[in-house]
């Protein structure tokens, strides 16, 4: 059996464990699942948009727990904060623990070893209630996914590697929330965007940054290229304050460097004009459906620019930013690095949009954190492979 009928196979028996687990999802949620007490495990950002949410559809936790001490005897919401050794001691034996903290395996750990007899990820609670919890960054309604088997099918059989292929699996199989132990360990995060060992650095590359936050993805960059190069690069980034820590970034590099760096409060887009922008000055900053404020949005195709390399984490507005470069992918086929986990769509739909509008591409898939966080689509062309991927 070829690696696409196998491929193939495996894809079918996802979808059909997911159809039996939707299934389940309905009974058990009529036998009425919120009398068990809940406790949410991560005061954060995460855990409070968990709670609101549970607090709309009238499912108050007990308590909420964190290992954050300054934390401890204070409110979220309402919701007691209490340290893990008491919430342990209260509740270990009667409620759930949710653990809202992304890249949360160590603290799901930490539960099961201090004898928590109910320990779920944060998806596991979102699937029990999609309707008030989804869709969210990669996750989605089952419905989404299995409605878009045609093109499930097609992404499956796009990947250069057997290292992209298992991924691609995973990464469905964590979409639709397949029971599963934890996901394979990810890659080394310092590889992300800029990988060693996947595509030749040029001497005379132009990258563009799109999503430069602060610089750190520059920083990245920089420490990859050929030490004899003379790269251009130019960086966008839209959030004001973000924008004011790269300026500061920028000017601190090397002589030899920063004339060669161009940056640009822009916003990447379909179309070129302005758009509304949610400025926190973090990675949590994007683009709206209105309010916020105007930012200045270009698509790259109406940039005089001719990149060699294009990074993109532009918190989910990736597949209209990339539609918006097509002249440009299709003149000049540089080298992308893609976030595709803004979305559960981007899993499919971004990798078949690059393959039908640049058919020489190699696609690969690493991710360099737990779940689908950090999941990087690489596009590359054949004359700068470096190596023969199976």
């Amino acid at each position: 059996m070829s690696s696409n009928e196998q491929m193939a196979v495996k894809l079918h028996g996802i979808c059909d464990q997911a159809r039996c687990l939707e299934r389940e999802l309905l009974s058990s949620l009529s036998n009425g699942a919120q009398n068990v007490p809940l406790v949410l495990f991560g005061a954060g950002p995460l855990g409070a948009m968990t709670l609101a949410r549970l607090q709309r559809i009238g499912y108050i936790p007990v308590a909420v727990a964190d290992n954050d001490q300054t934390r401890w005897g204070g409110l979220l919401d309402g919701i007691p904060i209490l340290s893990p050794a008491d919430a342990v001691a209260l509740y270990a034996n009667t409620a759930r623990f949710v653990v809202t903290v992304y890249n949360g395996s160590p603290v799901r750990r930490q539960l099961q070893q201090m004898g928590c007899r109910q320990v779920s990820h944060f998806a596991d609670l979102y699937f029990e209630y999609p309707a008030d919890f989804l869709p969210y960054c990669g996750l989605a309604m089952r419905s989404v996914v299995l409605d878009a088997l045609p093109a499930l099918e097609q992404a499956a059989q796009v990947w250069q590697d057997d290292s992209s292929r298992l991924e691609f699996l995973e990464q469905l199989a964590w979409r639709l929330r397949l029971p599963a132990p934890e996901m394979p360990p990810p890659d080394n995060p310092s590889q992300c965007y800029f990988p060693s060992g996947l595509f030749s650095y040029l001497e005379d590359e132009m990258l563009v940054d799109c999503g430069a936050f602060d610089g750190d993805s520059l920083r990245q960059y920089l420490a990859r290229r050929p030490a004899c190069g003379a790269a251009k690069i130019m960086a966008l980034e839209p959030d004001p304050d973000s924008f004011m820590r790269l300026s500061r970034f920028v000017r601190k590099l090397p002589e030899a460097v920063a004339p060669n760096v161009r940056i640009e409060p822009w916003a990447v887009a379909e179309r070129s004009g302005e758009v509304s922008f949610e400025g926190l000055g973090s990675v949590q900053s994007g683009v709206l459906e209105s309010g916020g404020s105007r930012v200045t949005a270009v698509a790259l195709d109406d940039i005089d620019v001719n990149p060699t390399l294009i990074k993109m984490d532009i918190e989910g507005f990736e597949l209209p930013a990339l539609r918006g470069a097509s002249t440009i992918l299709s003149r000049c086929s540089p080298v992308l690095a893609i976030s595709l986990y803004h979305h559960a769509t981007d899993l499919w739909t971004i990798p078949n949009f690059l393959k039908s509008l640049v058919p020489g591409y190699s696609l690969f898939l690493r991710r360099y954190a737990e779940d689908c966080w950090e999941l990087i689509l690489y596009a590359v062309p054949a004359s700068r492979l470096l190596g023969v991927f199976p």
